[in-house]
């Protein structure tokens, strides 16, 4: 499972959650499917990755099985 990230501002029903400076943003929707998600950040060379993974896997996957598309 993937998720994209962009640099976006809140619509009226997403969830925000600030952290170390940064605020997240998600659709309530994608929360409301995967049940949360954990961010773990490391560094890889000079930049600095973050990994999200979903507090609770679905079956299938892809775009199609994403709220957000479509």
């Amino acid at each position: 499972m993937s998720f994209i990230l962009v640099l976006d501002g809140p619509k009226d029903d997403d969830v925000q959650e600030k952290i170390d400076g940064l605020t997240f943003i998600v659709e309530q929707d994608l929360v409301n499917l995967f049940g949360g998600f954990t961010i773990k950040s490391f560094r890889s060379g000079d930049m600095i990755r973050l990994m999200i993974t979903p507090d609770k896997q679905i079956e299938g996957g892809g775009c199609s099985s994403c709220p957000s598309c479509g």
